[in-house]
């Protein structure tokens, strides 16, 4: 959250972000074991939220497990 009021601050809404989402379970647990690091992942509309609540207006993108074509083999 405090990066994200950074990045507003500093890029005046000229921004971009990726950030680690997901829309269904099964999703979310592809992700996450796929994913290396302690990032952040959380639903879609959840982010929204965070962007609200954060005065973020840049743009961004939500990587996901289907993005990423991440799949159970």
């Amino acid at each position: 959250i405090n990066a994200l009021r950074e990045i507003q601050r500093v890029g005046k809404g000229k921004s971009y972000v990726t950030l680690g989402a997901y829309r269904t379970k099964e999703e979310k647990e592809l992700f996450l074991e796929w994913t290396l690091l302690g990032t952040t992942v959380l639903h879609e509309d959840e982010w929204l939220e965070v962007f609200r609540e954060t005065g973020y207006t840049g743009e961004y993108f939500f990587s996901s497990a289907k993005s990423l074509h991440l799949v159970r083999g």
